[in-house]
């Protein structure tokens, strides 16, 4: 069987793949290398079963991939695609460092890129994100996708806010509440009728009782009647009481039902968050991340990659995702630093083993890429695998490829960050509120202990 180079020596076979682009067909079927790494669930590599014949091409040897394995997923279902249309065979081929390809110091390349570069393989499948480097040495395909990065991380267990007791009024309600406290009182002391001549400190030693008497009114305690004689004062009080009444209520209401939730903690949505809590940080090694990590000279990347320093990254390949998120993510200390669809992924499959949905993706989105196959840097084979990839993705078959590879996609995608739970409150989940009280009684007891010292007890 002919390599691929071989049946592009022949006659007029290159100015056909260039002139009858629609119709070409190789006449005898050549065999192409293709490079190729487990990345789901765009490329899957799986085992095949003794006796049971695919058809999904034809495989050989080649490291360990061998034919032992074939290719299925979205872009598998785009090679065969292109082999069936211009009958042409392949043998799946996989870089000894299982990863996409980047240039070394002395000028080489690593992974599928440096397979494609090296002419040991024809094409690779990637899928490849474009790089002014790569493309000095390979040539791109069109791109088919678009996704971004994120992080993935374990949820923490649910707990009920401290500060809860704060949360039934918003801020603005806060400030509005204190705000109708201080004018009450400013109105019931200037209102306040005196003679010229000892009005003002007479009104500076009555503010601090007319204040309390409000305070009391919030405490649902009664004033003295001395307070309310006369129609304003009473007017004044009774405005007062309505707006406490309406703000108790409603804050009693809303307490009660947040008591009963709680809050599944979720701190790691950003690249900063990531930074500051030096977690482990799994992620592929060699790919198009690595290098605008290693290369960034600035901002939150060039933060990411001094971590080096603090020995916090792990290289993994794709295979070993599913068991470094069971065990080294769900422990709580290490995150994935991954697409977003792969995280999708993930999540599905573990919800799918557990019914829960323990993980989450971080909101901030990064190093959004296209997603591209590759071939030698030149080659006339380029622009046919645009005229499939055009029509697959014109067509919307390569987007609900990946929706069928993903069962449960949705099933963690609007999990709620607050639950209900009924049972009793513990001391651990209340401490704000006495904190909240310390912080006044701290001051009460420092003055009780100047006036013993100056004896006005």
């Amino acid at each position: 069987m002919k390599t691929l180079t071989e049946a592009l020596e022949e006659p007029g076979v290159i100015e056909a793949m260039k002139k009858q682009i629609n119709k070409f067909r190789f006449k005898e079927a050549p065999k192409l290398m293709v490079g190729a790494v487990h990345w789901p669930p765009h490329v899957t590599l799986q085992e095949r079963i003794p006796g049971v014949t695919d058809t999904t091409g034809t495989y050989g040897g080649d490291k360990d991939v061998g034919d032992k394995f074939y290719v299925s997923g979205p872009i598998g279902n785009i090679l065969n695609i292109l082999a069936e249309g211009y009958n042409f065979t392949y043998v799946l081929t996989q870089p000894s460092d299982l990863s996409w390809g980047a240039k070394f110091n002395n000028g080489t390349w690593s992974g599928m890129v440096g397979q494609v570069h090296r002419k040991e393989a024809d094409m690779a499948l990637g899928s490849f994100g474009l790089t002014w480097s790569r493309f000095q040495v390979v040539d791109f395909s069109m791109s088919f996708y678009y996704d971004e990065r994120c992080i993935t991380a374990r949820k923490g267990l649910p707990v009920i806010d401290p500060w809860g007791f704060l949360l039934p009024l918003s801020p603005t309600v806060w400030a509005g509440f204190a705000g109708a406290l201080v004018l009450g009182w400013a109105a019931m002391l200037f209102s306040t009728s005196m003679p010229l001549a000892t009005s003002f400190r007479r009104k500076t030693n009555l503010a601090p009782t007319l204040f309390f008497q409000h305070v009391r009114i919030l405490l649902n305690q009664g004033i003295p009647k001395r307070f309310a004689r006369r129609g304003y004062q009473r007017l004044i009080f009774g405005s007062w009481m309505l707006v406490v009444l309406m703000v108790l209520f409603s804050y009693t209401g809303n307490l009660v039902s947040l008591l009963a939730l709680r809050y599944i903690p979720q701190p790691i949505q950003s690249i900063k968050k990531l930074i500051s809590s030096r977690n482990g940080i799994i992620m592929q090694p060699n790919t198009i991340v690595t290098t605008a990590i290693t290369n960034a000279e600035s901002g939150e990347l060039a933060e990411l990659n001094r971590l080096h320093d603090y020995g916090l990254y792990k290289y993994s390949s794709a295979l070993e995702f599913p068991k470094k998120l069971d065990t080294l993510v769900r422990r709580g200390d290490h995150v994935l630093l991954i697409t977003s669809l792969e995280s999708s992924l993930l999540m599905a499959k573990d919800f799918a083993k557990t019914g829960r949905c323990d993980f989450y993706k971080s909101k901030q989105k990064f190093l959004g890429t296209v997603h591209t196959m590759i071939g030698q840097k030149g080659s006339p084979l380029v622009p046919l695998i645009n005229q499939k990839i055009s029509q697959v993705v014109e067509s919307g078959l390569y987007v609900y490829w990946l929706k069928n590879t993903i069962p449960f996609a949705d099933a963690c995608k609007t999990f709620p960050s607050k639950i209900t739970i009924k049972e009793p409150l513990a001391l651990s989940n209340l401490w704000g509120l006495f904190a909240l009280i310390g912080i006044f009684y701290i001051p009460a007891f420092i003055a009780f202990l100047f006036e013993r010292l100056l004896g006005n007890y």
